[in-house]
C-alpha cells in the first residue's frame, strides 16, 4: 500500500480509541446531574453604610429672579412692604405758596482784603500823628510828663483859678485833673521840679457848695481831699488845690497858685 494511505488509516484509528476513552466520563457526568427547582427567597439583610461623598457636580444654570419678599431689608418693621417699586413721574406742580415776612435789613457792603488793610494802616497812621502832634505840643513846655495817654506840662506860670483855666484852654489843653491815684502821685512829683506849694486842679463848687465838679460840670469819679477838707474856710473858699503830699485843700479861687495844663494826644 502506498505510505501516504498507511498513514491516513492510523491517524483515524487513534481518533476513534480517543472516543472511546471520552465517552464513559461524559455518561457518568451525565447520571451524576439532575435539574433543580428555585428555593424560597430569604430575608431581605440590613442595610449597609452610607459610601462617600462624591465629588461635586458641575455648575447648574443661573435660575430666574425671585419675587420681592414680604419684610424690609432691616425686619424693623413687618407692615412695611419690602419692595421698592421704580420711581414715579413727577407730580404736578403745586400751588404758589403765601407771601413771607420782610427780611432784615441788610448790612454794609464787604470790605476786601485790600480795604481792610487800607483801612487799619489809615488808623494807625492817625495814631501815630496824634501822638506826635502831643509830644510837640508836651516839648514846648519847661516841664511835662506821660501819664496814661496824656501829658501834664507847665511853664511855671502861677495864676488864678479864671486865668489858668483861659491859659490851658488857650494852648490845646484843660486845667489838670488827676482821675486815679497813679495821676494824682504824678502831679505831686511835679511840686519839686516847679519848685511849688500847691497846684490849682480843673474842680469847683461855685454852683453848688459843699458839691465840687469838673470843669464840664460832671460829678467827680476821684478825689483825695486831706482830712476835714473841703471846709470852705470863711465862706470862699470855692476852688481847690493839691499839696505837695498829694492831698487836696479847697482854696478862694482869687489866690494865685502853680498852674498845670494837661494835653491829650
Amino acid at each position: 500500500m502506498p505510505e501516504k494511505t498507511v498513514m491516513l488509516k492510523s491517524c483515524c484509528l487513534c481518533v476513534m480509541l480517543l472516543q472511546l476513552q471520552l465517552r464513559p466520563h461524559a455518561l457518568a457526568a451525565t447520571e451524576n446531574s439532575c435539574a433543580a427547582y428555585a428555593g424560597v427567597p430569604g430575608i431581605p439583610g440590613h442595610n449597609g453604610t452610607p459610601g462617600r461623598d462624591g465629588k461635586d457636580g458641575v455648575a447648574g444654570q443661573k435660575g430666574q429672579k425671585g419675587d420681592p419678599g414680604l419684610f424690609n431689608d432691616n425686619m424693623i418693621n413687618p407692615f412695611l412692604t419690602a419692595g421698592i417699586g421704580a420711581q414715579g413721574p413727577p407730580g404736578k406742580m403745586g400751588p404758589t405758596g403765601p407771601t413771607g415776612p420782610k427780611g432784615d435789613k441788610g448790612g454794609l457792603p464787604a470790605m476786601d482784603a485790600s480795604d481792610k488793610i487800607i483801612k487799619n494802616l489809615q488808623s494807625e497812621v492817625k495814631h501815630l500823628t496824634d501822638t506826635l502832634n502831643g509830644i510837640e505840643k508836651a516839648s514846648r513846655f519847661r516841664t511835662f510828663k506821660n501819664v496814661g495817654g496824656k501829658y501834664y506840662v507847665s511853664n511855671g506860670l502861677e495864676a488864678n483859678f479864671g486865668d489858668g483855666v483861659k491859659f490851658c484852654t488857650d494852648v490845646g489843653g484843660k486845667m489838670v485833673l488827676p482821675t486815679n491815684e497813679d495821676e494824682n502821685t504824678l502831679l505831686s512829683s511835679m511840686h519839686a521840679v516847679l519848685g511849688s506849694t500847691y497846684i490849682l486842679i480843673g474842680i469847683t463848687d461855685e454852683e453848688s457848695e459843699g458839691t465840687f465838679v469838673d470843669l464840664d460840670n460832671r460829678p467827680l469819679s476821684f478825689t483825695k481831699w486831706k482830712k476835714n477838707e473841703p471846709n470852705n474856710y470863711r465862706g470862699a473858699e470855692n476852688c481847690a488845690v493839691v499839696y505837695s503830699d498829694g492831698e487836696w485843700y479847697d482854696v478862694t479861687c482869687d489866690s494865685k497858685w502853680h498852674v498845670v495844663c494837661e494835653l491829650h494826644n
